[in-house]
C-alpha cells in the first residue's frame, strides 16, 4: 500500500477493484436469500400499521417501507433491495472520499472492509447499509464543498438513523471552520472517533448490545475509523521502509478476519433456517387456532409469516430463565431450538406435564436449528385462582417453614371427583431433620375427618433438603369418599417433627390442634333456601317462574374429558309444567357435539316440585368424544315442556327477550 495517490495507478486497476468491491453486498445478499432477522420483520410490522393508519412510529427502515406499502410492493425485496443498495453507495463513497482527500490507502481499506462488513447478512433488511450509503453521500457532498446538499440529507437521517448524524454533524462543522482551506483524513477520524464514542453511549444507556442495527453501524463507523487511521499512520510514517508493508498486514489480516466471520455466517445456513420458519408459519395456519399464541425466539419474524400472536422467548442458555417466562406467559405453542436451554426445559417435569410434544420440523444441514413444536395442555393444578398467604410454622420459638400460598382448583366438591390442590412452601432456615406433613378434610361443626394425607416429603422432597428461600411446589390429588353428607368443610395442614411432635402455627388461621386451616370447601346441597354464590353468574328467567341465577363450570376441557355442568336455578312461582333441562355443547362449526337432556337433579326433582324460593343445583355430565375437534365450543342451556317440547321465553338479565328461547353460558375450550 503506498501513500502515493491512487490516480497515479493505471485506471483500469481502479475500476476493476472498485468493481469488485461493489459486487460483494449484491453477493451477500444472493448468498442469504433475503433471510432476514427478526428486527426486520418487526419493522414490516411497524410499516404496515403506519400504512394502515394504526401509529405513527418514525424508526429505522419504516418509511421507506411505508410507501412500498402503499404502493402494494413486497416489503420483503423492497427492503433488501434498499439495504443492499446502501451498502454499494456506501463503498462507493467512501473510495471516493478518499481519492477526494488524496488517501488512495484510506480508499481501498474503507471500500474493502465495508463491502466485506462482518454482521453485513444480519443486517440485510435493516437501515443501517441504507444509513451508511446517505453518510457517506453526505460526507462526499461536505468534501466536495457542497453544503446544501449535504443538509438536504441531515433531514432524512434524522428518520432513519440519527446516530449517524454524530459523524455529520462535527464534519459541517469542521468544514465551516475550515471553508476555504478544505478538509482533511484527520478530520473524518476525528468524527468517526466521536461517532464511536455516542454509540457506545447509545447502547450503554439503551441496554441494545445485541441489536442488529445498532451494532452493525457502530462497527460500520469503526472500520472508517481504522480505514483512516491505517492511512493517516502510513503517510506519517513513509520513510519508514516496512511502514507500506505492515499496513498491507494490518489491512490483509482485517479483511481476512471479516470473510472468516461472514463465511462462518453463511455456513449456518441462514436460507434453511428462513425456510424452516415458512414450513412451521404454513402448519400453524392449519393447525393452530386463530386466537392461540406462540412462544418462539423470533417472534416477529414468525408472526409476520403465520399472522399469529407471538410471545419472544429467551435463548440465553439458562433453562431457569427459559422456564421462568414460559410459566409466566403460558403461550399455547412453544417453538423449541436445539440449544441447551432448551434441551434442559423439555426434561423439566413442569414442561412435560403441561406441554406434549406436537410436530418437529427438521434442518438436514444443522440440526441445532431444527424446530420442535409444543403444544400447551392445561394442568388442573393450574386451574383455580393463586390465594397468597403468609404463614409461619414455628419450632423452638424460631421460624422453620413458611406456607406462602396455595392453589385450588374448586371450592365445592363431589365424592369421587378428584379436587387439586397445590401448597407453596419456603424453608426459612436450614432444617436439622426431616418433617412430614399431614392433610385433612374435616366437618368443622363435628369435627370428623373424612380424609386424612400424609406425607413423609412434601414437593417431593425430605424438607431437611430443601434450599433456604426456594419456593417448593407440594401438590394433592384429593378424592372426597363415597358417603360424603352434604355440608360445608375444611382442609387443614399440620408439620411434625419425626417423633410426632407438631410445629406450632404462628398467624391467622391456626386451630386449637397446631393445624392450619388451608380453605373451605362444601358439597352443596341440591335444594337451598339460601342465597347462593356460583363461579358465574347470570340473570336469565324462563317464562314468570324459573331464574337462572348461575352456573359452575370449566372453562378449558381436553377432548375425552369429562364436563361437569352445574345450573343454579331460583324459583319465583310455582311451576305448572314438568320442564326438561337441556345442554347442548355446541361444536365449531355449530353442531351439537353432546348433551345432556332430562330432569332436573338427575331425574329426582320434578320442575312441578319445585318450591317459590328455593334454589335447585341442578348438575349435568358431558363427557366429550376423543375425535372433538380443537376448538372453541358454545354451551347452550334451556327448558322445554315434556309434553308437548315447547320452550318457555327466556328473557336476559338486560330485558331481551332471545329468540331461540335458550341460554348461550359461555364459550369452553376444547385444547
Amino acid at each position: 500500500m503506498s501513500g502515493r495517490p491512487l490516480r497515479a495507478r493505471p485506471g483500469r486497476a481502479r475500476r476493476v477493484f472498485l468493481g469488485l468491491c461493489l459486487a460483494i453486498p449484491p453477493v451477500i445478499a444472493a448468498l442469504w436469500g433475503g433471510a432476514l432477522t427478526d428486527s426486520a420483520y418487526a419493522g414490516f410490522r411497524r410499516a404496515e400499521n403506519i400504512a394502515a393508519g394504526q401509529g405513527w412510529a418514525v424508526q429505522g427502515l419504516a418509511w421507506p417501507l411505508v410507501v412500498a406499502s402503499l404502493l402494494h410492493l413486497p416489503l420483503h425485496s423492497a427492503a433488501v433491495l434498499l439495504s443492499t443498495t446502501g451498502w454499494i453507495i456506501a463503498v462507493l463513497g467512501w473510495f471516493l472520499i478518499g481519492l477526494k482527500l488524496e488517501h488512495p490507502t484510506f480508499s481501498v481499506g474503507a471500500a474493502v472492509l465495508l463491502a466485506l462488513h462482518p454482521l453485513q447478512g444480519r443486517a440485510l433488511g435493516l437501515e443501517p447499509g441504507l444509513v451508511m450509503g446517505l453518510l457517506a453521500m453526505a460526507t462526499y457532498l461536505v468534501v466536495q464543498d457542497r453544503l446544501v446538499g449535504a443538509l438536504i440529507i441531515v433531514p432524512v437521517l434524522v428518520v432513519i438513523g440519527p446516530l449517524a448524524l454524530s459523524f455529520l454533524v462535527p464534519l459541517l462543522v469542521f468544514s465551516w471552520i475550515r471553508r476555504g482551506s478544505g478538509l482533511r483524513l484527520e478530520h473524518v477520524t476525528v468524527c468517526a472517533a466521536i461517532s464511536v464514542a455516542c454509540y457506545v453511549v447509545a447502547a450503554m444507556v439503551s441496554g441494545r448490545w445485541d441489536d442488529p442495527s445498532l451494532t452493525t453501524s457502530f462497527l460500520a463507523v469503526i472500520q472508517v475509523l481504522v480505514a483512516a487511521g491505517i492511512s493517516i499512520s502510513t503517510r506519517r510514517l513513509s520513510r519508514w521502509p516496512l511502514s507500506n508493508g505492515v499496513a498491507a498486514l494490518c489491512l490483509a489480516a482485517l479483511v481476512l478476519g471479516q470473510t472468516s466471520v461472514l463465511v462462518q455466517g453463511w455456513r449456518l445456513r441462514p436460507v434453511d433456517r428462513s425456510m424452516l420458519y415458512e414450513t412451521l408459519a404454513q402448519w400453524l395456519k392449519e393447525e393452530a387456532l386463530p386466537d392461540e399464541t406462540v412462544g418462539v425466539r423470533d417472534p416477529a419474524h414468525l408472526g409476520y409469516l403465520s399472522g399469529y400472536s407471538t410471545i419472544r422467548l429467551p435463548d440465553t442458555g439458562h433453562t431457569s430463565v427459559l422456564l421462568a417466562t414460559i410459566e409466566r406467559m403460558r403461550p399455547d405453542y412453544c417453538v423449541a431450538l436445539g440449544s441447551l436451554a432448551w434441551q434442559g426445559a423439555v426434561r423439566q417435569p413442569w414442561f412435560q406435564e403441561r406441554y406434549e410434544q406436537v410436530h418437529q420440523f427438521v434442518n438436514s444441514s444443522d440440526s441445532a436449528t431444527s424446530l420442535t413444536v409444543y403444544r400447551y395442555v392445561q394442568s388442573r393444578f393450574d386451574e383455580g385462582d393463586f390465594a397468597e398467604v403468609s404463614t409461619a410454622f414455628v419450632s423452638d420459638a424460631r421460624e422453620v417453614v413458611e406456607l406462602t400460598g396455595y392453589r385450588l382448583d374448586s371450592q365445592r366438591i363431589t365424592p369421587g371427583e378428584p379436587l387439586y390442590l397445590t401448597l407453596y412452601w419456603r424453608a426459612a432456615r436450614h432444617l436439622d431433620q426431616p418433617l412430614y406433613l399431614t392433610l385433612r378434610l374435616v366437618d368443622p361443626v363435628a369435627g370428623e375427618s373424612w380424609l386424612e394425607i400424609e406425607n413423609r416429603a412434601p414437593g417431593g422432597l425430605a424438607t431437611d433438603l430443601w434450599n433456604v428461600a426456594t419456593q417448593i411446589d407440594d401438590r394433592y390429588t384429593i378424592v372426597p369418599p363415597a358417603g360424603l353428607p352434604r355440608g360445608d368443610y375444611i382442609l387443614d395442614v399440620a408439620l411434625y417433627r419425626s417423633n410426632g411432635a407438631s410445629l406450632t402455627v404462628s398467624g391467622g388461621g391456626a386451630s386449637e390442634e397446631n393445624r392450619l386451616v388451608i380453605a373451605r370447601v362444601t358439597y352443596p346441597p341440591s335444594v337451598s333456601s339460601q342465597p347462593v354464590k356460583p363461579d358465574h353468574a347470570s340473570g336469565a328467567t324462563f317464562g314468570d317462574e324459573i331464574e337462572l341465577v348461575g352456573y359452575d363450570i370449566r372453562e378449558r376441557v381436553r377432548p375425552g374429558e369429562t364436563l361437569r355442568v352445574a345450573l343454579y336455578w331460583h324459583v319465583l312461582k310455582p311451576v305448572p309444567q314438568d320442564y326438561k333441562v337441556f345442554v347442548h355443547l355446541m361444536g365449531p362449526q355449530g353442531e351439537a357435539v353432546v348433551q345432556d337432556d332430562g330432569v332436573p337433579v338427575n331425574w329426582t326433582y320434578p320442575t312441578t316440585r319445585w318450591q317459590p324460593g328455593d334454589t335447585i343445583r341442578d348438575e349435568h355430565i358431558l363427557t366429550l368424544p376423543q375425535s372433538a375437534p380443537r376448538g372453541d365450543y358454545q354451551l347452550n342451556i334451556g327448558l322445554y315442556d315434556q309434553a308437548d317440547g315447547e320452550r318457555p321465553v327466556v328473557v336476559d338479565d338486560a330485558g331481551n327477550e332471545l329468540a331461540d328461547r335458550l341460554v348461550t353460558l359461555m364459550c369452553i375450550q376444547v385444547r
